[in-house]
């Protein structure tokens, strides 16, 4: 079942907001209803959960399941909640849905202590203990802005090589 409509929707950066952690948190419970006999962890990732960055207003949730899939009745449940489904979206072992509305939210699910997990917490967690870092990684958002890639696909192929390299360093 993948309801989403077009994945490549337009890009925006906004200064750091302190309502995200909130954001998260209040989304974060709601969601441990629908999964609360299977999570084993959820998490604030992207650079919403980076305070001093600028960042697109979109609340990363990074959701680790035993395996990543979804039952239907998930699914339905997630729906109600606003939620669009678009599958693997390119990113092979993850599962990513979107809300947009008032708030806006991704939510990933991927298996607990998977290459993917550990990687997305490793970035944020360098990203949040590194000011030089934040700074490059800024950079590399703002000109792939200015560069014209305006919409998320183009604008994510353009800072794949920097979240590459930052990625080289943060892993343990």
């Amino acid at each position: 079942m993948i309801s989403g409509q077009d994945i490549d929707e337009p890009v925006s950066l906004e200064d750091y907001n302190p309502i995200w952690p909130q954001m998260f948190e209040t989304e974060a419970a709601i969601l441990c209803l629908i999964f609360e006999k299977r999570f084993l962890d959820i998490q604030h990732y992207g650079s919403t959960a980076v305070p001093g960055i600028l960042a697109k207003p979109v609340v990363d949730i990074l959701l680790g399941l035993s395996a990543a899939e979804l039952s239907e009745a998930e699914l339905v449940e997630l729906n109600k909640l606003g939620y669009e489904y678009f599958g693997e979206a390119g990113v092979k072992g993850r599962l990513y849905l979107r809300k947009r509305g008032k708030s806006n939210y991704n939510i990933s699910v991927v298996q607990h202590q998977s290459d993917l997990w550990n990687d997305n917490i490793a970035f944020r967690d360098f990203l949040r203990m590194d000011a030089n870092v934040r700074k490059h990684y800024e950079q590399a958002k703002i000109l792939a802005l200015r560069g014209g890639s305006s919409r998320l696909l183009e604008y994510s192929q353009q800072k794949s090589s920097t979240i590459a390299e930052i990625l080289t360093k943060a892993r343990p």
